[in-house]
C-alpha cells in the first residue's frame, strides 16, 4: 500500500510553499515493500519523481528526552494508539540476544512484571535499531531520540539517491518532523536510499557505524570487489583532506597566497567532480562554503577585505545547493542564509535574499 505522506515533489516548483521545495500533485509517490536479500521492507517510487523534490515528511511516533530510558520509552509506547502500536511493532529490530537478556535483567531488578519483559525488550530493540538522534534546537544539541515510522522503512546506502533532514518543532509540527528529498530523478520501481551517517567517512568508520544500526553495509561504495570502489573512496578522501586543509589555512596567521590559490584550484576541481555525482551532492554546500572562506582569507592577506563579491557568489551557491537538498526552509539552509547576509552586510545593508525558482526549477537568490 502507498504510504500516506504529507507532501511530494512536483513537476512544477512552488516557491511560496513553506515546507517543500516542490510538490507532486495526486496520490502518494512511494510505497513500502520488500527490498529482497534479507533487507526487510524498503520505500519504492510508484512513479517517476524529479530530482530535488520532497517525497516524505514524517512526524515522530516516539520522542525521548536526553536521559530518558526504557521505562519512559515503554510509557510512551503504551500512550500511542493501537494502530500506531501495530505500526511500531511491525518495524524490524536487530537480533541481539545478549542485549535483550541484559534489558530483561535490568527490568526485573527495577521491579517490572515478568509478563511484560518480552514486549518491553522488543520495544527497546525496535527503538535502538530505528531511532535517529535529533536536535530540537532547545540548547541541548542532538540528544533527543526519535522514531519516525515511515523513514524507518527507508534503507541505507553510502551512495544515496535521497537525503534526510530534520526540521525542529514549529506551528505545523509541534514535535518536529523529518523530511526526505530526492538527490536525482527516481524511476518508477526504484528504491529510495538515504545515508544514515556522513557519506564522506572512510569505509572502516562507515562499517562501524552501520554495525551499530545492526547491519553490514554492502553498497557499491563499500563493496571492495566493485570496480568503482577505489574511485569512490578516493573522492571521499580528497574531500576530507580539502576540508581539513581549508580550515587550517583560513585559521592560520601565516597563510600565503600561493597556498591559498593552490587550495582554491583543488576545491574548484572537487566541486566540478562532485556536481556530476548525485550521491555526493550533500557535500557540495560545504565545499562552496569552504571556497568562499578561502577567498575571504585571500582578501585578508591582500588587505582587500571590502571586495567580497567572489566570496558572496560562493556563499550564494552554498545556500542554493543546500535549499535543493534539504528544502528552502530547512535549518541548514537558514544557517547558510544567515552567514551569507553577514558577509554581504557591508554591500547590501543587511538585506536578506529570497530563494526563488525559475520555470525550469533552477533555484537562485533574489536580493531586494
Amino acid at each position: 500500500m502507498p504510504l500516506k505522506c504529507n507532501s511530494f515533489a512536483a513537476t512544477q516548483w512552488l516557491s511560496g510553499l513553506p515546507s517543500a521545495t516542490a510538490i507532486l500533485l495526486g496520490p502518494p509517490a512511494v510505497e513500502a515493500r520488500s527490498s529482497g536479500d534479507g533487507r526487510g521492507l524498503g520505500l519504492f517510487a510508484v512513479r517517476d519523481i524529479p530530482a530535488f523534490c520532497q517525497i516524505l515528511s514524517d512526524a515522530p511516533l516516539i520522542l525521548m528526552k536526553p536521559g530518558e530510558d526504557l521505562p519512559e520509552l515503554y510509557k510512551q509506547f503504551n500512550g500511542i494508539t493501537k494502530d500506531d502500536q501495530e505500526v511500531y511493532t511491525s518495524l524490524s529490530a536487530h537480533d541481539n540476544p545478549a542485549r535483550d537478556a541484559l534489558v530483561k535483567d535490568k527490568l526485573l531488578q527495577r521491579g517490572f512484571d515478568q509478563d511484560e519483559l518480552e514486549q518491553m525488550a522488543k520495544v527497546a530493540g525496535i527503538m535502538q535499531t530505528n531511532a535517529f538522534n535529533v536536535d530540537l534546537q532547545d540548547g541541548q544539541g542532538s540528544c533527543h531520540r526519535a522514531l519516525f515510522p515511515n523513514v524507518a522503512r527507508t534503507n541505507h546506502s553510502c551512495a544515496p539517491n535521497a537525503h534526510v533532514c530534520f526540521y525542529p518543532p514549529g506551528d505545523q509540527s509541534p514535535r518536529g518532523r523529518i523530511v526526505i528529498h530526492t538527490l536525482r530523478q527516481l524511476r518508477r520501481g526504484e528504491e529510495v536510499l538515504i545515508s544514515y551517517f556522513n557519506i564522506l567517512l572512510p569505509r572502516s568508520e562507515r562499517q562501524s557505524k552501520a554495525q551499530k544500526w545492526g547491519f553490514d553495509c554492502r553498497c557499491t561504495v563499500c563493496d571492495e570487489e566493485s570496480p568503482e570502489h577505489h574511485r569512490f573512496e578516493r573522492q571521499r578522501k580528497v574531500c576530507r583532506e580539502f576540508t581539513t586543509r581549508q580550515t587550517s589555512l583560513t585559521q592560520s596567521n601565516t597563510a600565503t597566497m600561493k597556498s591559498i590559490n593552490s587550495m582554491l584550484e583543488k576545491g574548484q576541481l572537487l566541486v566540478a567532480e562532485f556536481e556530476s555525482c548525485a550521491e555526493l551532492f550533500p557535500a557540495i554546500p560545504d565545499l562552496y562554503d569552504g571556497l568562499g572562506m578561502l577567498r575571504g582569507k585571500a582578501l585578508m592577506v591582500q588587505k582587500r577585505e571590502a571586495q567580497r563579491q567572489d566570496v558572496i557568489l560562493d556563499l550564494e551557491k552554498s545556500v542554493t545547493w543546500e535549499a535543493k537538498i534539504t528544502g528552502k526552509d530547512s535549518p541548514a539552509t537558514q544557517r547558510r542564509l544567515q552567514k551569507l547576509v553577514q558577509f554581504a552586510a557591508k554591500r547590501r545593508s543587511n538585506a536578506t535574499p529570497k530563494i526563488d525558482a525559475d520555470e525550469s526549477g533552477d533555484l537562485s537568490l533574489v536580493w531586494p
